[in-house]
């Protein structure tokens, strides 16, 4: 800060002060009749108030509650989202935020022990899962960095808090990932159980394509002709029939960015579209819009039905797990864990944005397999 004069005979008192919106210096400056102690003093009461002005980031509305941010932040989340991610908010929001961090409450006195308060609610003196407990802390912070994002507060009091996870909670968790996929004898099984019933002919054909390429459902059910050049497909969007029957079911977009990808085909995968679309010649068409995976009314077949016939095979062969349509994507990646494919070309394939999954997984497999190596030494005498 000094004094400047000027031509006139008058003075300038200068500062300078750094731009929150650009991060850039700027110039800025008070005129004073004389260049006295107490006319340089007044000016600068005068010019520190400019500057507080201009430096200080508008909080829209200081008082807004937590209800107000909820519903401003639930708009914006509905667009960006698919509809599967976002319809299912509100309910964990009425059933477990809400009754603690209030509507009313300004969200300017939110404080991290009352994050904490629902997460011990939740999961620590709860019988809420881990994983559905992280979700809803997830959810809570991304609202506040929707706070802060629209220069509504300063900070996120979500992220002094986490979860503790249980010991046993945690022992039984990784013991269960051996259940999470299928070992080569288990999915040879339900395969060939699958094809013995010639009324489960799709249902074999979508439980082994999935095994081989480690698609999501949604992704599968929403193959179109066109995604197939063949001897890759293109994962363009997913199948979404919330709202809808299934004949009324509509093609989105796809999970996330990570999703969208190109999945190269083993031998049998184009071996299993190329016989596909021989059968949907004979009883549907093969135009580029129609999908691949049809059933026998010419719709795509539901995720309910093709798990209920899934858990009907996994009985009959008395198969110990819960086999769902997911497991397929699991054990695509403990097949290409165990033949050593890199983590990152494994996440890449199944569109992975969040490593958690395919790491738990992989690390399972491959610590399976260095065992397997010192068992073989072991006994090479």
């Amino acid at each position: 800060m000094y004094v400047e004069q000027k031509k006139n005979g008058k003075y300038l008192l200068r500062d300078k002060y750094k731009d929150p919106y650009t991060g850039k210096w700027k110039a800025i400056s008070v005129g004073i009749e004389k260049d006295s102690a107490q006319a340089v003093n007044k000016a600068k009461l005068i010019l520190q108030k400019k500057i507080e002005e201009r430096t200080t980031v508008d909080k829209k509305d200081n008082n807004m509650t937590f209800g107000e941010l909820y519903d401003e932040w639930y708009k914006y989340y509905k667009i960006q989202n698919k509809r599967t991610s976002w319809i299912k908010v509100p309910f964990y929001m009425d059933n477990h935020v809400f009754p603690i961090i209030t509507k009313d409450m300004k969200i300017s006195a939110i404080t991290p022990s009352l994050v904490n308060d629902v997460i011990e609610k939740m999961y620590t003196f709860g019988k809420y899962s881990l994983n559905y407990t992280k979700q809803t802390r997830t959810t809570i912070s991304t609202i506040f960095n929707f706070a802060i994002e629209k220069g509504y507060i300063d900070s996120n009091p979500v992220s002094k808090v986490k979860v503790n996870i249980k010991r046993e909670q945690e022992r039984q968790h990784r013991k269960k990932i051996g259940d999470k996929y299928l070992e080569k004898n288990e999915y040879k099984a339900i395969l060939k159980e699958l094809y013995s019933d010639g009324n489960r002919r799709l249902q074999a054909l979508v439980a082994e394509f999935l095994l081989l390429t480690g698609l999501r459902y949604g992704e599968l059910m929403a193959l179109q002709w066109k995604n197939f050049d063949g001897k890759s497909i293109s994962i363009e969007g997913t199948l979404d029939y919330t709202m809808t029957k299934i004949t009324e079911a509509v093609k989105t977009s796809t999970k996330n960015v990570s999703s969208e990808r190109i999945v190269d085909l083993p031998e049998r995968g184009i071996k299993i579209l190329e016989e596909q679309k021989v059968f949907n010649s004979f009883k549907f068409s093969t135009n580029p819009d129609d999908f691949i995976f049809l059933s026998r009314k010419n719709s795509p077949l539901t995720i309910h039905a093709f798990n209920k016939s899934l858990k009907e095979a996994a009985k009959k062969i008395e198969l110990g797990k819960n086999v769902t349509s997911h497991i397929f994507r699991h054990t695509h990646v403990s097949i290409l864990a165990e033949d050593n494919i890199p983590l990152k070309a494994i996440m890449e394939r199944v569109g992975h944005s969040d490593a958690n999954t395919t790491l738990s997984i992989y690390n399972h497999v491959t610590k399976k397999s260095r065992e397997q190596i010192t068992h073989s030494l072991d006994n090479i005498f």
